[in-house]
């Protein structure tokens, strides 16, 4: 399969080009001298690069959203999306904000839309709780998620049909795990 980054790298560079010259015309396209080899390679204007990049960089971020919220509908955890996302717990990884599991992190990138790799700051919208809409691959209804910070499936996943294998199942190991760590199970609410 090769390096994925540098076949990444290879169609990056070739999209900002390419979305350069269609955004500002010919006219941006430069012949760079490649150094210490004598030749030439085709290139965009930096500042129309710049611009092109940044357009790629904000629809590829929008794209992995997308994809994430695909996932979770499918049955995908966010502890699962925060490896396919690179989200790692050492002070040194790609996208790490402490406090919070990588889980969590995963869950805030997608609900704040912001990548947390570079940013300085979370572009929340703190007048309403994160939260994730995605449709459940198993019932088929609209979902409102809270992330993994509210582990209860019943109040986490607001939306499920009352009779959801995936719910069912979901509420199932989290009592399991309730049980285990010597909590007391069942409902609150006289269910």
């Amino acid at each position: 399969m090769g390096d994925p980054g540098a076949l990444a790298g290879v169609r990056t560079q070739a999209t900002v080009h390419d979305l350069a010259v269609d955004l500002y015309g010919e006219a941006v396209v430069l012949q760079r001298t490649l150094a210490g080899l004598g030749g030439t390679v085709s290139d965009v204007a930096p500042l129309a690069g710049v611009a092109a990049a940044r357009h790629v960089r904000d629809q590829a971020g929008a794209r992995m959203r997308k994809y994430a919220v695909l996932a979770r509908g499918e049955g995908s955890s966010w502890a699962e999306l925060a490896q396919w996302l690179g989200v790692i717990e050492q002070e040194q990884g790609e996208w790490v904000r402490a406090p919070g599991s990588p889980a969590q992190v995963a869950f805030e990138f997608v609900a704040a839309g912001s990548c947390p790799a570079g940013a300085a700051q979370w572009h929340w919208n703190w007048a309403n709780p994160a939260v994730v809409r995605w449709t459940c691959g198993c019932c088929g209804c609209p979902v409102t998620d809270r992330g993994p910070g509210e582990p209860d499936p019943r109040t986490g996943e607001d939306g499920h049909s009352p009779d959801c294998a995936r719910l069912r199942e979901a509420v199932a190991a989290y009592e399991a795990q309730r049980a285990g760590a010597g909590e007391p199970v069942g409902g609150t609410d006289g269910d």
